[in-house]
């Protein structure tokens, strides 16, 4: 063999094994959040009893029935769910817009109008948003 095969042979058993370390790593790390896992659960089991198990099943449950309430009111009443969400949409507004006022540059109004647009403005082109709206013009 030549000088540049075993060098290159060389490099390759070293990516080969890297690559099997890597995914040894990758096993143990599975392995230990299972076993932690396991361990949190059992603390848990021990701590609280059956009847607060039952309890925060109970309460997941119900949270679960309220999803599918919503589902089941956007399937078959779609101008009242519009209604809904629309109100959820406009109090969120508007309560975000008076903290707004609260807090940032407060007596200010000008400085606050600034800042909140520029601030605005950055949020939607990191995100990405302003550019698709941009794009449809």
């Amino acid at each position: 063999m030549t000088e540049e095969s075993d060098k290159r042979m060389k490099r390759a058993v070293k990516r080969a094994v890297e690559k099997e370390v890597d995914e040894a790593e990758g096993a143990v790390k599975k392995a230990m959040k299972r076993q932690v896992r396991k361990e949190v659960e059992k603390e848990v089991d021990e701590e609280v009893g059956p009847e607060v198990k039952k309890e925060i099943v109970k309460a997941l449950h119900h949270q679960f029935d309220i999803v599918d309430k919503f589902k089941n009111l956007e399937a078959h009443h779609k101008f009242l769910f519009a209604v809904i969400v629309g109100v959820g949409v406009i109090s969120f507004w508007r309560g975000l817009w008076l903290l707004m006022d609260l807090f940032i540059f407060p007596g200010h109004p000008a400085i606050s109008g600034l800042f909140t647009t520029l601030f605005g403005l950055t949020i939607l082109a990191a995100s990405g948003a302003l550019l698709k709206v941009f794009s449809r013009v």
